[in-house]
């Protein structure tokens, strides 16, 4: 399978979302502060981008330039382990580089397969978030 990512279009909004919602891990505890709206902002700044696979989007990811972190990277349950995490995690830290940041961080369920992918592709554990169970992980950016 070719993996491919685009930038993400307005209309892929309700399918973000919707992948979102499905996750297995680093559910939401609280699903009613996210909508379709809350993607746009990435979108429209060039920050958000899809995996497409047999014509529907099966992973993003979006980059808060402003704030230095990952907002969002998530794989459809159905498409887990075909390597679209990888690829979009690639995506997001070239842009990240390219964009000048230095370092990027992101929250993360403890414990979670994404604490495990993230240690691998070089994140640091950094700290907890408050009370939280979500671990802040922070990567050291190469300069493009």
């Amino acid at each position: 399978m070719t993996i491919s990512v685009r930038l993400a279009l307005p209309c892929d909004a309700a399918a973000l979302h919707n992948i979102r919602m499905s996750v297995r891990e680093n559910r939401l505890s609280r699903p009613d502060i996210l909508s379709e709206a809350s993607y746009q902002p990435y979108i429209e700044s060039g920050c958000c981008w899809v995996v497409v696979t047999e014509k529907r989007i099966a992973g993003f990811a979006a980059l808060d330039i402003a704030d230095r972190s990952v907002w969002a990277l998530f794989v459809a349950p159905d498409w887990e382990g075909c390597g679209i995490g990888k690829k979009l995690h690639e995506t997001l830290v070239i842009a990240a580089a390219a964009a000048g940041l230095k370092n990027i961080r992101l929250a993360t369920e403890a414990g979670s397969r994404a604490a495990g992918f993230y240690e691998a592709a070089g994140w640091k554990y950094v700290g907890q978030v408050g009370k939280s169970s979500e671990e802040v992980y922070e990567l050291q950016l190469v300069p493009v």
